[in-house]
């Protein structure tokens, strides 16, 4: 992130590394219970009660990483990768989407097709007709929610399509390929459930809001169709959404700048650094290549308003030098 980014934004580095360093401290506290244990872990303490403080916590502790995260994005992006794959983790491991979805574009080591099989197979119980919706066949309850489904229909899809593949795929692969691995039935099964949501989900036309921006569901059906049927025309389809969202980020960074107390002091109620924009060009950049997502990017920041292009700029430089192994 260069300094010119920060002037747009008006923003002080250091601003920026104490927002990261309260954050980050904050999670650091949360994880080591550090908030009475002794008295939430009682002997009189229910294990309900108990396990409902300890969801918490973990979940504040994501929160905090990802915030931490975020404002990273503006100083140090090895920093930031790292703190929001610790989110990931923690997110993935309560089975929300979005945590999957932290995880496919910043962890090292990605969760492979038998980690998010389960979850695909029971969203697609909730779409298809006539199928039970209750009990066993409910998913975890994070996934009941459309935009925690939003976030792991386009993690899935990196996972199935994505690590390296730099070429454009016109086909799912044959389990007898000689490139396919041990996990080739389970991924062409994630990728037929996966054809199934894009097709029939009631979500690919929805306008529900998801992320900070209020991006309508239907921008990552669509993001997700792109990536899981990649052709001539998906690296354009993927910017051409990313280019609206960081009009949406745009107009909400002018609105929020106009209170010059809570933005001078990094308290303004609107996410600085987008994770959304970043994430999705990350996992784009993962099944269709690096290079080629890197030149569409550039190729889109010519001629973008200065703030729209912010989150654009700060997503390349999110990018790895090369394809992922």
């Amino acid at each position: 992130m260069s300094e010119r980014e920060l002037d747009l934004l008006r923003i002080d580095p250091d601003q920026a590394r104490r927002a990261a360093d309260f954050f980050e401290s904050y999670a650091a506290t949360l994880s080591r219970g550090l908030f009475d244990p002794a008295q939430r872990h009682g002997p009189h303490t229910s294990t309900a009660v108990s396990d409902v403080a300890d969801w918490t916590e973990r979940v504040d502790t994501a929160t905090s990483l990802r915030l931490a995260g975020q404002w990273a994005m503006l100083f140090d992006t090895e920093r930031a990768r790292q703190l929001l794959s610790a989110a990931g983790e923690i997110l993935h491991d309560l089975g929300h989407g979005f945590g999957t979805y932290l995880r496919v574009a910043y962890s090292a080591e990605a969760p492979g097709v038998s980690q998010v099989a389960s979850h695909i197979e029971t969203m697609v119980g909730r779409q298809e007709p006539h199928s039970p919706a209750e009990g066993d066949n409910l998913p975890p309850e994070p996934l009941s929610h459309p935009q925690q489904q939003a976030y792991l229909l386009v993690a899935a899809t990196g996972v199935v399509r994505g690590f390296g593949a730099g070429h454009v795929v016109a086909a799912p692969p044959s389990e007898s390929d000689p490139g396919m691995h041990g996990d080739a039935a389970p991924r062409r099964r994630v990728q037929r459930h996966l054809r199934f949501l894009i097709s029939e989900s009631p979500h690919r036309r929805g306008v529900l809001p998801v992320g900070a921006l209020g991006t309508p569901i239907r921008v990552y059906w669509g993001i997700a169709s792109s990536l899981l049927r990649p052709g001539p025309d998906s690296t354009d389809s993927v910017i051409s959404h990313l280019r609206a969202m960081a009009q949406r980020y745009s107009t909400a960074v002018d609105l929020a700048m106009a209170n010059e107390r809570l933005w001078s002091n990094g308290a303004a109620p609107v996410d600085v650094c987008d994770v959304d924009i970043t994430t999705l060009s990350l996992i784009a950049a993962r099944v269709l290549g690096v290079d080629r997502f890197r030149s569409a990017l550039r190729s889109a920041l010519h001629g973008t308003p200065e703030v729209q292009s912010v989150p654009l700029r700060i997503a390349e430089a999110m990018l790895p030098d090369a394809d992922w192994d």
